[in-house]
C-alpha cells in the first residue's frame, strides 16, 4: 500500500465517521423509522431482562447479541454500532479490493454510504447494514484462502438475517468447485448452535421451525409489480450508481469467465469473484423480486432490504471505475474531474427523502398525546395497550413486560373493556391498525366505560392522501 494512499483512505474514513455521527446525533426521536427498527432496539435494549430476546428469529439473534451492548445506552449508541459496521465493512472490502488489484476500492466506503437506501439505513436499528458486515468478512477470509473461517462466519448469517440462509448454497458450490469439501460441514454449525441452545430454553430444538416468523404462503401485505425493484432502482442505488453497477457486472463477469477459460490468475479466486462477489447480490435481488410479486414469505416489497447487497455492489463499481480510470482517462486529471461530478450527483440524489410513505407525523401525534397525559397528571400506574412500538420507546418502557406494555390486539374485539383492568390506557393508531385482529375503533371511542384522554387527526406531512389518526382512552 502506498504511504500517500493509506493517508487518504484513513482521512476519508474518519471524515466520513464524523459526518455520519454528526448526522446521526441530530436527528429528532419521532424522525425514527417506524416499526421494525424500534422493535429491533427494544429487542436489544431489554435482551438482558428478557434473556429469550437473545434467541428471537425475528429480532435476528446476532443482531441482539451484538448489538444488546449499545442499546443498553440508548438509540443513539446503536446509530454508532450501525455505522461503525457500515465503516467496517467498507474497509474490509477496500482490504478485498487491493487482493482483486481493484485501484479504485479506496472509494468503496463513499459509494456505500452515499446510495439513497444505505444512507437511510445507518441511524436505525435495522440489520441490514450487520448482515452486509458478515458478507465482507465471508468474502476477504475466502479471498485469502481462510476456508475454516469463511465457512464458520457463514453459518451464522442466517441469524443476522433470514435472507442469509441464500448464502449456505452459494458456499456450498464455491467449497465443491475449489475443492475445499472438508469446509462444507461447518456450514451448519451455527444452525446446530441455534437449535442447542433453544432445546435448553424452550424444550424445543426445532424452534427454527416452529417459530420461523415468516409464513412461506401468502403475505398480509399483497404483492407488486415484478418490475418493482427495478422501477425503484433510483430510491435504492441513485440514477448514476445503477448505470455503473450494471455495466460493472457485465464487464466483471465476462472478464473472469475469460480467466477460467484461458487457466489465468488464480482459479479459486475467479469462482468466488463470480459466484459469492456477483452471485450473491443478483440471487438476492432476483429472490426478492420474486417474492413480492408473488406476495409470499410475509415480503411487503420494502426496499430498504437491498441495503444487503449494496457493499458488495460497490465493490463492483470501484471495479468499474478502476476500468474508466485506466482505460478510458489514462489516469489524467480528467478522471477525477469525471469522479467529483458522479459523486455530486450521488449526494444530490441521497439527500431526497426516502421513506416518505413512513414519514413522522404520525410519531408526533403520539407525542402530542403523552404530553398531554403528562400535563394533565395522568397517572402510567397501568398497562398500556398500543399497536405503534414507539409507545414502548417513548415512555421508555419495557415492551415484553406484559404489566408495562400490551399489545393491542390483546383486547376483546367487541368489549374491549373487558380485558383492561382500572387506569389502564390504550394508545391507538391509525398505522399499524388492522381490523381483522384488532378491537374495533367504534368500541373504543364510545364506550361508557372508557374516557377519552386524546383525540387527534393529521395529514400525512409528504403525502396529502394520507390521514393519521391517534387517540388515547382510559379505564375508569
Amino acid at each position: 500500500m502506498k504511504i500517500n494512499e493509506s493517508k487518504i483512505v484513513v482521512l476519508i474514513y474518519a471524515i466520513t465517521c464524523v459526518l455520519l455521527c454528526m448526522y446521526a446525533f441530530n436527528l429528532p426521536n419521532n424522525s425514527l423509522e417506524l416499526g421494525d427498527s424500534i422493535n429491533h432496539y427494544l429487542f436489544a435494549k431489554y435482551a438482558f431482562i428478557h434473556p429469550e430476546n437473545f434467541l428471537d428469529l425475528w429480532a435476528k439473534p446476532m443482531f441482539v447479541i451484538l448489538s444488546s451492548p449499545f442499546a443498553a445506552m440508548g438509540m443513539q449508541a446503536v446509530y454508532i454500532f450501525n455505522i461503525c459496521c457500515a465503516l467496517i465493512t467498507s474497509f474490509i472490502l477496500y482490504k478485498c479490493a487491493r487482493i482483486l488489484n481493484i485501484e479504485e476500492g479506496w472509494c468503496i466506503v463513499l459509494l456505500s454510504v452515499l446510495t439513497p437506501v444505505y444512507f437511510a439505513l445507518l441511524p436505525t436499528a435495522l440489520t441490514e447494514v450487520l448482515c452486509s458486515l458478515f458478507l465482507a468478512v465471508i468474502l476477504w477470509t475466502l479471498l485469502n484462502k481462510k476456508y475454516f473461517l469463511a465457512a464458520l462466519v457463514a453459518s451464522f448469517l442466517p441469524f443476522a438475517r433470514q435472507e442469509g440462509y441464500l448464502i449456505l448454497p452459494i458456499m456450498m458450490v464455491v467449497l465443491v468447485l475449489i475443492k475445499q469439501y472438508k469446509f462444507i460441514p461447518l456450514l451448519f454449525i451455527g444452525i446446530l448452535l441455534y437449535c442447542v441452545s433453544t432445546y435448553f430454553t424452550f424444550n424445543d430444538a426445532l424452534w427454527i421451525i416452529h417459530h420461523h416468523p415468516y409464513n412461506p404462503g401468502k403475505s398480509i401485505y399483497g404483492n407488486g409489480s415484478l418490475l418493482h425493484y427495478i422501477n425503484q432502482r433510483d430510491n435504492i442505488f441513485g440514477k448514476y450508481y445503477f448505470i455503473f453497477l450494471v455495466l460493472s457486472i457485465g464487464i466483471l463477469v465476462f472478464t473472469r469467465i475469460i480467466n477460467i477459460i484461458q487457466n489465468k490468475n488464480d482459479f479459486g479466486i475467479n469462482i468466488v469473484v463470480l459466484f459469492l462477489l456477483v452471485g450473491f447480490p443478483i440471487a438476492f435481488f432476483s429472490i426478492h423480486t420474486y417474492i413480492w410479486w408473488k406476495g409470499v414469505s410475509g415480503s411487503a416489497g420494502l426496499i430498504r432490504v437491498m441495503g444487503v447487497i449494496i457493499p458488495y455492489c460497490s465493490l463492483i463499481v470501484a471495479y468499474g471505475l478502476s476500468l474508466i480510470k485506466t482505460k478510458v482517462f489514462f489516469r489524467s486529471f480528467l478522471y477525477y474531474g469525471f469522479l467529483i461530478v458522479f459523486f455530486y450527483k450521488m449526494c444530490m440524489g441521497t439527500l431526497q427523502p426516502l421513506y416518505r410513505n413512513l414519514s413522522n407525523t404520525e410519531t408526533r401525534l403520539i407525542d402530542e398525546g403523552i404530553d398531554k397525559m403528562k400535563k394533565d397528571m395522568i397517572p402510567l400506574t397501568g398497562t398500556i395497550f398500543c399497536f405503534d412500538p414507539y409507545v414502548s420507546y417513548a415512555l421508555n418502557k419495557d415492551a415484553f413486560n406484559p404489566n408495562e406494555i400490551r399489545q393491542g390486539w390483546d383486547l376483546n374485539l367487541e368489549q374491549p373493556h373487558l380485558t383492561m383492568k382500572k387506569k389502564d390506557l390504550m394508545i391507538w393508531d391509525s398505522h399499524f391498525y388492522i381490523p381483522s385482529i384488532t378491537p374495533i375503533k367504534d368500541s373504543l371511542l364510545f364506550n361508557d366505560l372508557l374516557s377519552v384522554v386524546f383525540h387527534k387527526t393529521a395529514v400525512d406531512a409528504y403525502d396529502s392522501s394520507i390521514q393519521h389518526e391517534v387517540f388515547i382512552v382510559q379505564r375508569k
